[in-house]
């Protein structure tokens, strides 16, 4: 296949903030972002676009651009028929929602690189995935698919024009839907109907739900943890506790380095897609989080701390932003970086603990990769096949001895594999996923009592602030000191969560005022007049055939589940009453789907659990003695207690008083008081750690 040099050649995309499209602005295709001038020119020169939306760390993504977007004879054919743009699903979720919708609508299947082709009025008549360079795999080569669809465009121009308004049509009416007669109040038998569901579906050998490919389920953890905490169910705490212990001892945790790859290509989380995506991982140190609040088993707090030490010290950029992901490949092989012969661990361990290590870790001299993947024959991801402890008892050690000696082994095999070629970095910052890990960071910080993951916290907030939002309006992504475009629904639900969390774990008052200003413009920018719920594009999105309302959860949570969530959390800590009712009205206009289709909406449901639960209120009220507020905050967020919602005094009397959460409330006798309410009856303000203590455990159940 005929390649070009990188300098050969120079498109539209250089001028990018976007690493993936950078990555494919030295390609011979004369790719154009999506932006008014290439509109223009499809209308003007009458010619189809074919429109390639993918993202940085996906692999099918740079293997089609070395075997088709690197060759002049494709980009000869692609120029001369089509207007080709290139999109970052990351940077553009409005569009990649629309035309994933078109595609699989077409195919019956979606996923990445998505390939698709629309007319001059930007609607998508053929389309699919990953295209191969000459017929294989059961797929066209993508040469015939151009020339097919250009000689369609031609020749067939009205079949094509008519299907594609019909395609437009069904789109609309799937991403628009209307909210069903059936909706109604909320309840907690919606919650039942989901742990039953959950129960059919759960995978009770390896934990998880479904078979390969297997992605982690936050929502499904978490809702499962609050269905226990209320009902006592000892079936959704195993089926929690099953799932998070499976994919903290699988091979898709990185446990040299922290943190998670993006999902398992087998059922047993042994074998990753080694991507490392920044929303994954704020996503699961947020559930490990809460099952150790649930459970006080330090296990999943090591985890938790894990993921979140790896957030800070491979994502967190100079400025304070968190980075999106880190590629599956490096030098051109996926996951080279993070595998592993047997003769190496020897090199670096010495011959007796490589043999500890190989026996602890799942290392084969034959590989444990070779089964799954056979290019990785004799290759190695560590992994945990069984607990520590039970390894400890076969290797005849105390388990705190096997602990210390795996970390310090641990410790030199990173060191070593830090000397490797590192995979790609996806450098820029989007406001969603920065709202995530912000509120993980500050979760973490306040549960696990680090201050190193509270100052990251509080530095990714100010980034927020201060380079996410110019002239007060929130971007969607950053890069070297550029954005790319307004927010979206979920970008203002994250962000006004995140800083809502690191206000509760440290009760500065900025990231409170903020996250309200924040949530007050994502009313005034998302709302629909016309209903509940809100729009995942804003007012100033004007490019997009249809606005979509999104309620169901993908490999994110929903933006409407996550904006209702804020939205009742917040409405406690504003005084504003009708931001619960928007939460509640939009929930309730799910119900029919949460009672038919409960896996889809698992974090929507979580909502509707927080809205049905009598509300429990902690004010700290800081005096000169006494207890710290930092004592304070941490024996709080020690208990489990989902949708607490946390305050504290300012010290000044007047600006207390404006505040119902707060009035009232002071230290008692000069020493920090706290108040602690539940379902609007406050109890005695307590001023000593073991009465405070007391105070939240009499509702931890």
């Amino acid at each position: 296949m005929e390649q070009h040099s990188v300098a050969a050649h120079t498109n539209r995309l250089i001028h990018s903030t976007s690493p993936y499209l950078l990555q494919h602005a030295h390609n011979p295709v004369d790719w154009n972002p999506w932006d008014a001038e290439a509109l223009a020119r499809a209308r003007r020169e009458d010619k189809p676009i074919f429109l390639s939306i993918g993202y940085s760390a996906c692999h099918w993504c740079h293997v089609m651009e070395r075997e088709s977007f690197e060759s002049r004879a494709v980009a000869d054919l692609l120029n001369a028929h089509f207007v080709p743009v290139k999109v970052d699903r990351e940077e553009r979720p409005d569009l990649d929602e629309i035309f994933m919708s078109a595609v699989t609508a077409m195919t019956g299947a979606g996923g990445w690189p998505m390939s698709v082709f629309l007319t001059p009025d930007l609607e998508p008549f053929y389309g699919g995935t990953y295209y191969p360079p000459d017929d294989r795999y059961g797929r066209p080569g993508f040469p015939r698919v151009l020339a097919s669809v250009a000689a369609a465009w031609r020749e067939r121009r009205g079949q094509v024009t008519e299907a594609a308004r019909d395609l437009v049509e069904h789109v609309g009416r799937q991403l628009a839907a209307a909210p069903a007669d059936s909706a109604g109040p909320i309840s907690h038998a919606l919650a039942e109907t989901a742990a039953r569901d959950l129960g059919r579906t759960h995978d009770r050998r390896h934990g998880g739900w479904g078979g390969a490919p297997k992605f982690p389920n936050s929502g499904a953890v978490s809702l499962l943890l609050r269905h226990h905490r209320r009902t006592g169910s000892a079936e959704s705490l195993e089926m929690a506790l099953r799932t998070l212990d499976r994919m903290a001892r699988g091979g898709m945790r990185d446990h040299l380095g922290g943190g998670f790859h993006r999902y398992s290509v087998d059922d047993e989380w042994l074998v990753p897609h080694f991507e490392k995506m920044l929303y994954d991982n704020a996503l699961l140190a947020g559930v490990y989080l809460e099952a150790f609040q649930a459970t006080g088993d330090a296990a999943w707090a090591d985890t938790a701390r894990s993921t979140l030490a790896y957030v800070l010290r491979d994502l967190q950029g100079p400025e304070g932003g968190y980075y999106s992901s880190e590629d599956a490949d490096s030098e051109g092989e996926e996951g080279r970086f993070y595998l592993w012969r047997a003769e190496e661990l020897v090199t670096v361990l010495g011959r007796e603990d490589a043999a500890l290590f190989a026996r602890v870790y799942g290392v084969a001299s034959e590989g444990n990769f070779s089964s799954h993947e056979p290019y990785h024959a004799g290759q190695n991801i560590p992994h945990l096949p069984v607990p520590m402890e039970e390894a400890a008892r076969s290797a005849g050690l105390p388990v705190e001895t096997l602990r210390e000696r795996m970390a310090e082994m641990r410790l030199r095999l990173f060191g070593v594999r830090e000397g490797r070629v590192r995979p790609g970095l996806d450098d820029k910052c989007l406001a969603a996923w920065n709202g995530m890990a912000v509120s993980a960071m500050a979760r973490g910080g306040a549960v696990l009592g680090e201050p190193r993951f509270l100052g990251s916290a509080r530095r990714a907030a100010r980034f927020l602030l201060d380079h996410m939002m110019p002239e007060g309006v929130l971007q969607r992504s950053w890069r070297a000191g550029h954005c790319s475009g307004p927010g979206y629904l979920d970008d203002h639900a994250w962000a006004a969560e995140g800083l809502l969390d690191l206000y509760e774990a440290t009760l500065e008052p900025e990231w409170i005022t903020a996250a309200i200003r924040i949530a007050e413009t994502m009313l005034a920018e998302f709302a629909d007049p016309a209903g509940p719920g809100l729009f995942h594009a804003g007012k100033r999105h004007t490019d997009l055939l249809v606005r979509s309302k999104p309620f169901y959860d993908g490999a994110e949570p929903s933006g409407n589940a996550v904006a209702a969530r804020v939205l009742e959390r917040l409405s406690r800590h504003a005084d504003r009453p009708e931001w619960h009712d928007t939460a509640l009205a939009a929930v309730q206009s799910r119900t029919d789907w949460m009672e038919r289709a409960a896996q889809a909406c698992l974090v929507l449901l979580g909502v509707a659990e927080l809205l049905l639960t009598p509300p429990v209120e902690v004010v700290v009220a800081v005096g000169g003695s006494g207890m710290s507020r930092e004592e304070a905050l941490r024996e709080i967020h020690r208990h489990y207690l989902p949708g607490v919602t946390v305050a504290g005094t300012t010290g000044d009397a007047e600006v207390d008083a404006k505040r119902p959460l707060l009035a009232g409330k002071q230290p008692v006798g000069g020493e920090t008081a706290v108040y602690v309410c539940r379902d609007r009856v406050c109890g005695a303000p307590v001023t000593e750690l073991g009465a405070l203590r007391e105070a939240l455990g009499a509702g931890d159940g």
